[in-house]
């Protein structure tokens, strides 16, 4: 499977906010305690992504997508012991960019 390439502004179209060069994006509703991080080599304004992890409230929640480790596939399990609210806000912006 080839690896997703995320432009910086796609989550930014969801209602994620953006403001650090790291590719850490932050929850509509909650802030920045609550974020995924994606992980990867980035180049003019894209990632190419190696790995997405999830923090909720300031606490590591789990990976969501690791090439290395699922080989391009999804770890959607990481949201089930996660607020409803916010796994739903995790799984809308992640579904837009094509992780599934």
């Amino acid at each position: 499977m080839r690896q997703p390439i995320i432009p910086e502004d796609t989550f930014s179209h969801h209602g994620w906010d953006h403001r650090s060069s790291d590719y850490y994006f932050w929850s509509p509703s909650r802030g920045n305690t609550t974020h995924i991080h994606i992980g990867g080599s980035t180049r003019s304004g894209a990632c190419t992504v190696k790995f997405i992890s999830l923090k909720v409230n300031d606490s590591f929640a789990g990976k969501i997508y690791d090439v290395d480790q699922w080989e391009g596939a999804s770890n959607w399990g990481a949201l089930d012991a996660i607020d409803t609210t916010v796994a739903t806000e995790f799984r809308r912006a992640l579904s837009a960019i094509g992780i599934s």
